[in-house]
């Protein structure tokens, strides 16, 4: 996609890790990883984790460039998605030269509410569902601390709306009502139910599974995670590139 004039630039997908219940989470992400890498080009892609190996000081090391542009794979601008990865990346930051760019996350990706859209479109198409009866319910985290996880979701819904395929575009959560028991409850017709989770980890793992298995409904389907959804690495190529495309040339 873009030319890394003399390597300047590295990128970092900045990741929590350490809480995969199948053991599969990271080995996901790094996959991950591989794709963008292989869409950039001469760009390096490296990965770093809040809470595993490599961890975010070690990882940008590892990329060796002046310059760092920083993807998180979080669903908000959270605790550990803005609180503890900003405080890591400026320690990091302090013990080296060059720059480090942070760029908005995953759940608040300006193009993340139409790669939903396209998913799930396709997903309901496939199951030979009608796309205009069907409502799309958007599972996210949800805290009764912060309101960081439910706005990028009702953000995300909200693109999602403005599309006009689905009957209509719903939020729901783990963690805060509506829970998503109580949102599909009130739909009529068939749902489809995308997860607002970076992988298959704990929530977008254990939680969606058991959630959707208390369902009493057979109309509704469980698309799947963001993460997991093929096409990710696009998505991030792309900001990533934007980003790099839009850095000042070096003197």
């Amino acid at each position: 996609m873009t030319v890394n004039a003399g390597n300047r630039f590295g990128v970092l997908i900045a990741a929590h890790g350490g809480r995969d219940a199948g053991g599969h989470s990271n080995e996901a992400i790094f996959e991950l990883a591989g794709n963008v890498a292989a869409l950039l080009g001469d760009v390096r892609v490296g990965i770093g984790f809040i809470g595993g190996n490599p961890a975010l000081d070690a990882a940008i090391e590892l990329l060796a460039a002046p310059d760092i542009i920083v993807y998180p794979l979080f669903m908000a601008d959270g605790y550990f998605g803005s609180t503890v990865l900003n405080r890591l990346l400026e320690g990091a930051g302090r013990m080296r030269q060059g720059s480090i760019t942070i760029l908005p996350a995953l759940g608040l990706d300006p193009a993340l509410a139409d790669f939903v859209v396209a998913e799930a479109a396709s997903a309901v198409t496939l199951r030979g569902m009608l796309v205009d009866q069907v409502t799309l319910v958007l599972l996210a985290h949800g805290s009764r601390r912060s309101r960081n996880s439910a706005s990028a979701a009702e953000q995300t819904a909200s693109k999602a709306r403005a599309h006009r395929l689905f009957a209509d575009v719903r939020v729901s959560f783990l963690e805060e009502p509506p829970s998503l028991e109580k949102a599909v409850s009130e739909i009529s017709g068939p749902g489809a139910i995308v997860g607002l989770f970076s992988g298959e980890g704990l929530h977008g793992g254990n939680d969606a599974t058991r959630l959707m298995s208390q369902l009493d409904r057979k109309d509704a389907i469980y698309v799947g995670n963001v993460g997991s959804f093929p096409g990710l690495e696009k998505l991030i190529a792309t900001a990533v590139d934007n980003a790099i495309t839009d850095q000042p040339m070096a003197v």
